[in-house]
């Protein structure tokens, strides 16, 4: 039988015991009834199966990559050909920014450069002409010492020769003269060279400074364009245009979003997890997904992020975990799913129902009958991939076995020690009271109808002496 028939079977019996003990007031104050508690157990079976621990929850689906279009620079938008809904790729161009400003500084740095160039032109052409001068000058420094040089050889050599000159002049002067001459050629000389070497230097020099002015424009003026070149505007991801409010025409500032792109065919659950079963959450566990708006279908996917901080709220602490949905068919942004993570999974597991298990200082224990063998010959035994226990009548005696337990959900219980398959096990029901005339009567609420007619066999709930109804199977 079902764990849910258990369930209905206990809250049967606590109907029986309100109708019951309303009954047995009126009873009592009518026939001076006597009563007494009556403690009752719900025979079950340990069986073997598959024992499944999961975690529920419900999630919200959301897109698993999302982002945001970025307007690059202050600017009108133009050419921009999407639309609410529009699915773009990656890189996709998606519209320009037009800046007027950023095009007329453009303008002024191309200026700036052309100038720039037109100085190294000039300090070049300058310097050129400068050392073309300066060497003239000592070419004829140079030549004018050789010729002066030849001057005071010739006059020397007539001295020598013949002792006196020709010349009214003093033979001693004209050789003074010539030499002084000559000095002042080679003054001349050194004054030229050293004038090419310093229009040399300062040629240079000028033509370095407007070279490093052609790169300061050159640079200003590449980061102009480079900013231009932003002002394309681009699809950061793949995925449908979401939150479009914007048009062409529209001047947007630099920052702005203009609207967000959402990855449609890749979804995901953000799943609150309670603090008491976060701990039992791994990445990669499977999931299994159920949405009431797409009835009749179950999804299926895998835990992708476990946080490592909550949310706490009134004193409630949750963990948002991210869980990939596999196929996304027929679900849209903003659905409410239902979802169960199989934590985990254990085939040919002894197992009873939780509510079979007594905890006492520490140790688990189940009351089992103190008069019958461990393994009745007419019980069923089989296995159940659900966990199900199969099921007896009542019996109102038993006594505490301890056992090892394992593995657990909110029906069963493992056990690995204590127990073996097909052993009765005892799940206490709600007290219900027995009664006894003074006056001698019998049947009514106790031994009447309810009792031992249709509520199972014997005398029933009623006076606790009779079978409630023979073994049940599975």
């Amino acid at each position: 039988m079902k764990k849910a028939l258990l369930k209905k079977i206990i809250i049967a019996a606590l109907v029986v015991v309100v109708i019951g003990g309303g009954g047995f007031a009126v009873y009592n104050n009518f026939f001076k009834t006597k009563a007494t508690a009556s403690t009752r157990y719900m025979t079950e079976y340990a069986s073997t199966g598959t024992l499944n621990v999961t975690v529920a929850g419900t999630g919200t689906v959301v897109s698993a990559s999302t982002k945001d279009i970025i307007i690059p620079n202050s600017g009108i938008v133009s050419g921009m050909s999407i639309a609410n809904g529009t699915v773009v790729k990656a890189g996709q161009t998606l519209g320009t920014i037009e800046d007027t400003t950023l095009q007329n500084q453009i303008n002024s740095d191309r200026a700036k450069l052309t100038s720039s160039q037109q100085q190294v032109t000039q300090a070049t052409q300058q310097k050129n002409a400068t050392l073309q001068a300066d060497q003239l000058k000592l070419t004829e420094a140079q030549q004018k010492l050789s010729n002066d040089q030849a001057q005071l050889n010739l006059d020397n050599s007539k001295t020598t020769t013949n002792g006196s000159s020709n010349s009214a002049q003093n033979p001693a002067q004209t050789l003074l003269n010539d030499q002084t001459a000559v000095q002042n050629d080679q003054n001349s000389i050194t004054a030229a060279e050293e004038a090419i070497t310093n229009d040399t230097n300062s040629g240079n020099n000028n033509i370095a400074s407007a070279n490093a002015s052609v790169s300061q424009a050159q640079a200003t003026l590449n980061t102009d364009l480079a900013s231009q070149n932003n002002d394309t505007i681009t699809a950061p991801i793949s995925g449908t245009i979401e939150n479009l409010t914007n048009q062409n025409g529209d001047s947007l500032q630099s920052g702005k979003t203009l609207a967000t792109i959402m990855d449609l065919t890749h979804m995901q659950l953000q799943v609150p997890v309670d603090e008491l079963d976060i701990s039992k959450v791994k990445v990669g566990q499977t999931v299994n997904i159920t949405v009431d708006d797409v009835p009749g279908k179950t999804y299926s996917g895998t835990v992708a992020t476990v946080p490592d901080q909550g949310t706490t709220t009134n004193n409630v602490t949750d963990y948002t975990v991210i869980v990939n949905i596999n196929d996304c068919t027929g679900l849209k942004l903003g659905m409410n799913a239902n979802v169960t993570i199989n934590v985990q999974s254990k085939s040919n597991v002894l197992m009873v129902p939780s509510e079979a298990i007594t905890t006492r200082n520490g140790s688990s224990f189940v009351m089992v009958p103190a008069s019958t063998s461990s393994n009745s010959g007419n019980s069923n035994t089989g296995n159940s991939s659900n966990g199900s226990s199969k099921r007896g009548g009542f019996s109102s005696a038993g006594k505490l076995v301890q056992v090892q337990t394992g593995i657990s959900n909110q029906d069963y219980v493992e056990v690995t020690s204590g127990l073996s398959d097909g052993e009765k096990v005892l799940v206490q029901l709600p007290n219900v009271s027995t009664t006894s005339s003074s006056s001698g009567r019998s049947g009514g609420f106790g031994g009447g109808s309810f009792g031992g007619g249709s509520f199972g066999g014997g005398s029933g709930f009623g006076s606790g002496t009779g079978s409630s109804g023979s073994k049940g199977g599975n």
